[in-house]
């Protein structure tokens, strides 16, 4: 046993701490286009997310919450819930960090067109990320794809996402 532990190296090469910035609570602020499908309908969604990282740092399972503000010309709606993502570090620096994270969404809403109507959405999609200096930075969601339930029928929206990122 002291033959193995003479023979083992001096330095051990790891990867990256997965946790290195210890900044577990993240904050999105952005905007996109929303598209019904079969893409007859369109309304620019604004909104803010947050998550905070169980597992203290910047990657793992996160959990948080989202409210987001839908329009267009003739109506106004607000979708808010839980939102669950689990980010995957796929590239590490001095100065920058990128991200990619599957992510999952539900909750309620309430349309404004006529009167006002509540339902329920449902949302998965996949988000990249880039935090520079572990503090600011850029997220894009580009393949968010919801499901809207009510007394209005069952629709599908495809969203696209983005805007600024920031580390805490």
């Amino acid at each position: 046993m002291c033959l193995a532990a003479l023979a083992a190296p001096s330095v051990a090469w790891a990867g990256p701490n997965d946790n290195s910035n210890r900044r577990p609570w993240s904050l999105q602020i952005g905007a996109g286009p929303t598209l019904d499908i079969p893409f007859d309908y369109a309304a620019a969604k604004v909104g803010v997310d947050f998550q905070y990282h169980f597992k203290k740092g910047d990657v793992g399972p996160a959990l948080g919450g989202m409210v987001h503000t839908l329009f267009n010309c003739c109506t106004v709606g607000f979708i808010t819930g839980p939102i669950f993502l689990w980010d995957f570090r796929v590239f590490t620096s001095s100065k920058a960090k990128l991200y990619l994270a599957p992510h999952a969404a539900a909750g309620i809403g309430v349309n404004f067109d006529a009167g006002a109507s509540a339902f329920f959405f449902g949302e998965v999609g996949g988000q990249f990320k880039g935090i520079f200096n572990d503090r600011v930075g850029f997220f894009v969601r580009p393949t968010s794809f919801s499901l809207f339930a009510g007394p209005f029928g069952t629709y599908g929206f495809w969203s696209f996402f983005t805007g600024l990122a920031l580390s805490f």
